[in-house]
């Protein structure tokens, strides 16, 4: 959801450079930081692609958004981060939410895709991924932050989607229906944002 945003994308990495580089890294600061284009192309051939799939199943934890709000708050603290691009972050920030908002309450993506959203009601530990196509399955263990472990292997694809159904029971649906979740929930999420503390 946020790759689609130049700024929060940028972050992301960022957080990752930051905290897999060596020491003289450390003083490096947001705004200098610049994306090589080749990893923004991939970014939104990603983006592309991924709006293409004909259904997909989101579950997202409930404190997505607060976890990202704690690191733009750390890095403002260490001054690695300026007032003017937590500003940014924040504006784009609202932008995902409520594109995430007009997803669940229609059910479709910007390109039609049928999107089933969850909210869990347990603490999810890191991303899972699960893709069934033609007769092909595939599985996907986001580790790192932003690296992942990926298998074609079929009895690691079954148990990868057989804990992600698992995931799915504790979760409750708000794409076209739970409507007083998902109104509580984006409402919850766009005051956290509005709040960030700087």
């Amino acid at each position: 959801f946020y790759l689609p945003h130049e700024n929060l994308a940028k972050f992301r990495l960022y957080r990752w450079l930051y905290q897999m580089s060596n020491p003289s890294y450390i003083h490096t600061t947001f705004g200098k930081i610049q994306i090589p284009t080749n990893v923004i192309a991939r970014q939104k051939l990603f983006v592309k692609e991924s709006r293409s799939i004909k259904k997909v199943i989101f579950i997202l934890d409930r404190n997505v958004f607060s976890s990202f709000i704690y690191d733009i708050n750390y890095f403002f603290k260490l001054e690695l981060i300026s007032k003017e691009e937590v500003q940014i972050l924040k504006k784009e920030m609202l932008t995902l939410l409520s594109d995430l908002e007009i997803i669940a309450a229609t059910g479709r993506n910007p390109n039609g895709t049928e999107v089933q959203l969850y909210l869990s009601n347990v603490d999810l530990e890191t991303s899972y991924s699960h893709y069934e196509y033609d007769d092909q399955e595939y599985s996907h263990l986001r580790v790192y932050s932003i690296d992942g472990i990926g298998s074609h292997n079929t009895e690691a694809c079954h148990k990868q989607k057989e804990w992600i159904e698992s995931l799915r029971r504790y979760s409750t649906l708000i794409s076209q229906s739970g409507e007083m979740q998902r109104f509580e929930y984006f409402n919850k999420q766009r005051a956290e944002i509005m709040n960030i503390d700087i």
